[in-house]
């Protein structure tokens, strides 16, 4: 019968986490996420609520029993639950027009998708995602108003030319397209040829915060 550290470190390799990187989540150091999965050490309160908002299944490392509401033969999954990973949706709009306010960051709800195809074809890290939907016409026709993206959140430490993003300026949440200057200044830039581009000079780069890529997109047909 498995222990719950060996439901901890199995829990992690689904995931295809690292131990650097689960203990990053539940904000501990490498050590002691080796100790919690040998079993040397048990975690605290405020490590499995970490590891809770991160979407991990807290309860089935206690009691082995994943926490669902209906029965395997009732999933939509069958009985491969555990490859399948639930991203959170959040209730936030990111303006493709003018832009929209930011008001709440709820978890409204959650989307399974592939660990496998999220980690091997797409190369992101699982606990790094978030859903939000999209609001306004200028990314048409690559982003349509009510369109759902997959956020990247990792911290972006180099800029992908030509690539969109989620973006935070003065309070608003925009998504567009970002491109790299040879000046060092950044072009934003919207699909939607009735929305004229705008340049943020080298100086003023810091008056927007990068939310994350978007790496993903889906919409009602």
């Amino acid at each position: 019968m498995e222990t719950f550290s060996e439901r901890l470190a199995g829990e992690r390799k689904r995931l295809g986490m690292n131990q650097t990187d689960f203990a990053e989540i539940g904000g501990v150091g490498i050590g002691s996420q080796i100790r919690y999965e040998s079993g040397e050490r048990s975690p605290d309160a405020k490590y499995l609520m970490a590891l809770t908002d991160a979407g991990v299944d807290v309860s089935f490392l206690f009691t082995g029993v994943r926490s669902v509401t209906h029965s395997v033969n009732d999933s939509p999954f069958g009985d491969n639950l555990s490859e399948f990973t639930l991203i959170p949706r959040f209730d936030v709009a990111a303006s493709a027009g003018y832009g929209s306010i930011v008001n709440d960051e709820e978890i409204i709800d959650r989307m399974a998708f592939k660990t496998e195809w999220l980690r091997q074809a797409m190369g992101l890290r699982v606990d790094k995602l978030a859903l939000i939907s999209v609001d306004g016409d200028s990314m048409e026709p690559t982003l349509h108003p009510g369109d759902l993206i997959l956020l990247d959140l990792r911290p972006q430490t180099s800029m992908i030319g030509n690539a969109i993003y989620a973006l935070q300026i003065n309070g608003s949440l925009l998504v567009k397209r970002l491109q790299l200057m040879l000046d060092g200044s950044v072009r934003v830039v919207s699909d939607n040829a009735f929305y004229q581009p705008e340049t943020i000079p080298p100086g003023e780069l810091d008056s927007i915060r990068i939310v994350g890529r978007v790496v993903w997109a889906g919409r009602r047909m």
